[in-house]
């Protein structure tokens, strides 16, 4: 039967390649958001311009 230190090792390694896999699930999207910040800080640019015209 596997002891309580042996859990807590098991627990580690789980939490580990869930933490791994979701950051590499999760950089995709914060490039994209960071993608998209961009263009909407150009459109609000251009809408200043405009507006000032």
């Amino acid at each position: 039967m596997l002891e309580q230190e042996d859990l807590k090792q098991i627990e580690i390694i789980i939490n580990s390649a869930l933490d791994s896999k979701l950051t590499e699930k999760l950089e995709p999207i914060k490039q994209e958001l960071a993608d998209i910040r961009v263009e909407l800080k150009i459109i609000s640019q251009r809408l200043d311009s405009i507006g000032k015209a």
